[in-house]
């Protein structure tokens, strides 16, 4: 029967794992984590118990990660977790859908699982290195593993981008399965995210203040970025979200220019990329009867503009201050002319919005010596004249044109009266 081979096979995991321990022989674990993760492969059915399996997971998982502690195979542990998320996948499909009849029955037991297995990929890894880096000496007969292995500097780097993909990936598989094994409301789910994002957090800033647990803190950290980005798009929706975003973006590019470098700013150009993403989905949205640019998306849009401006002042790049420039300035003007061409004559309208702002960022760049956005303007300028020949010619009335065409014809005679006088020192840097 099912359970007589399951007992078998655990029998020979478990003799594997002791025989290796005596040996002191890891191909031998290694044996026997494949043999005792096959085993759910080739006995399990969906007619099987869900309790059993996780019961059965646990156990196998609690055996390797004790021989990992003490013996420090690391192929062994990599191989844990491969497995362990293997057979959690193999539990969930074989039960999925879960029905309310089944809340008690196979929800729970593959929940705790769940879990259990977070708490051991999280916790013994992360003690483990922390102790033997601590004092390997104190234990000598469970550490000398780590005396005796000797890495050059590119092995422990690889270990550590290790490290930190596995205590940021583990909090999200968990956040993923538990989805698949609940139905619940989106918003009960986020507060349940940011309850977690808010414990990594917690636990991210505790190992900043370590200095044995410091190098653990950004994969918590990170973790607990995409855990709290993930809770608000639970929560939230529309233009709340897209401020909360923001926020967030702000806070953590602030936080990467004080404290901990280019990783987190990385993580701040992610989130205003899916902003922008986000935005441009809503271009195909009607305007309808609200009132251009003064309208809740409008304040949304501008607020997010606004911030994008902020970063690329902060930046001591180039290429962010371009980057978020181009960005920002190029949605700007998308923006006005999506929210201005639905009024009367709103191509007129849109030349004319673009033009002025066109001359305020030229001769703002030129008070200011700002290169960025003295050509900006340049290049809105070069862009309203084009609109004016291949739009407003066709599109508008003739009194219109007229109108256009003597108002841009004084307005760049202005321009080249007053460029001598407002040309920066070649001096000056920019």
């Amino acid at each position: 029967s099912v359970t007589v081979g399951y007992l078998f096979l655990v029998g020979v995991t478990l003799g594997a794992f002791f025989f290796s321990l005596k040996q002191d022989e890891s191909l031998m674990s290694l044996v026997a984590v494949i043999g005792g993760f096959a085993t759910p492969f080739l006995l399990y059915t969906p007619s099987g118990t869900l309790p059993g399996l996780m019961t059965y997971l646990s156990i196998l998982i609690a055996c390797a990660c004790a021989i990992y502690y003490y013996r420090g195979w690391r192929a062994l542990m990599g191989l844990t977790i491969l497995g362990g998320w293997c057979v959690l996948a193999i539990g969930l499909i074989g039960s999925a859908p879960f029905s309310a009849e089944e809340a008690a029955g196979d929800r729970w037991p593959m929940q705790l699982g769940i879990l259990f297995t977070w708490a051991a990929f999280a916790l013994v890894p992360f003690y483990r290195v922390l102790v033997s880096g601590r004092d390997p000496s104190s234990h000598p007969r469970f550490f000398r593993g780590d005396q005796d292995r000797e890495e050059s500097e590119q092995q422990r780097e690889d270990r550590r981008r290790y490290l930190m993909l596995h205590f940021t990936a583990t909090p999200l598989l968990v956040m993923v399965f538990s989805g698949f094994v609940w139905s619940l409301p989106d918003y009960i789910s986020g507060l349940i995210v940011l309850a977690a994002a808010l414990l990594y957090g917690g636990v991210a800033r505790m190992q900043h203040r370590s200095e044995a647990s410091k190098r653990f803190a950004p994969a918590h950290a990170l973790a607990a970025v995409v855990l709290l980005t993930t809770s608000l798009s639970l929560i939230l929706s529309g233009n709340e979200l897209f401020l909360a975003w923001t926020i967030e973006a702000v806070l953590l590019y602030e936080i990467g220019l004080r404290f901990t470098g280019k990783h987190t700013r990385l993580l701040a150009h992610i989130l205003f990329s899916m902003i922008i993403i986000g935005l441009v989905s809503r271009w195909v949205d009607p305007l309808g009867d609200s009132l251009p640019i003064l309208n809740p998306n409008g304040l949304t849009v501008l607020i997010i503009l606004g911030s994008m401006v902020y970063i690329a002042s902060r930046s001591a790049s180039k290429i962010e201050r371009w980057v978020y420039a181009i960005a920002a300035h190029s949605y700007f003007l998308v923006f006005l002319f999506l929210e201005l061409r639905s009024l009367e004559s709103g191509q007129g309208v849109v030349t004319i919005v673009w033009g002025a702002y066109a001359v305020i960022l030229f001769v703002l760049g030129l008070l200011r010596n700002i290169n960025v956005v003295r050509i900006l303007g340049s290049a809105t300028l070069l862009l309203v004249v084009a609109k004016l020949f291949l739009v407003d010619l066709a599109a508008l009335e003739t009194i219109w044109r007229v109108l256009l065409f003597m108002g841009f014809g004084a307005l760049f005679l202005l321009l080249s009266y007053l460029l001598k006088n407002l040309l920066p020192d070649p001096e000056k840097e920019d």
